[in-house]
């Protein structure tokens, strides 16, 4: 069945620093870390050694990510927040490449940019706005050779 074995490390101040547990050597299920100062860092799922589930990752500036991997690739639904709340990132990955739409967010909720994927590689048109909602540049791609780009004044 294998061997489980629960591990807890700490920070010099006494704070938890990261908490989990391995299977047969390799990390397996929920781990958890933290900052110095005792702020959540981390909450992720592993399996045989590699991230498999949804990863959350606090950044030290308030953003926040939330990401799904399968088998150790990036698989599936990756979602940014600004530290304010509202998105700021959101796309798919397939088999750990970019893959299908992404978008982007200014703080204010408007639209920052659009840009697509297909297989890891920059395919499709790409369009930006500044944060009054009014595009400011345009780029097409295939297959991840640039067609077209112009900036707007």
């Amino acid at each position: 069945m294998g061997s489980k074995d629960s591990r807890r490390t700490k920070w010099p101040n006494g704070k938890v620093k990261e908490t989990g547990s391995l299977k047969d050597g390799k990390r397996a299920g929920v781990w958890k870390t933290w900052r110095e100062n005792g702020d959540k860092r981390q909450e992720c799922r592993y399996l045989g050694g590699k991230l498999d589930g949804l990863e959350t990752f606090w950044y030290a500036t308030g953003w926040k990510r939330q990401t799904n991997w399968k088998q150790g690739k990036k698989n599936g639904l990756e979602i940014v927040w600004h530290e304010n709340g509202p998105k700021k990132e959101e796309g798919r990955y397939k088999n750990g490449q970019q893959d299908g739409l992404w978008e982007s967010w200014h703080r204010n909720g408007q639209m920052r940019w659009v840009h697509k994927y297909m297989n890891g590689q920059m395919h499709g048109e790409w369009i930006w706005w500044n944060g009054k909602g009014t595009v400011t540049g345009t780029q097409s791609w295939q297959e991840g050779e640039i067609v077209d780009s112009s900036l707007l004044p």
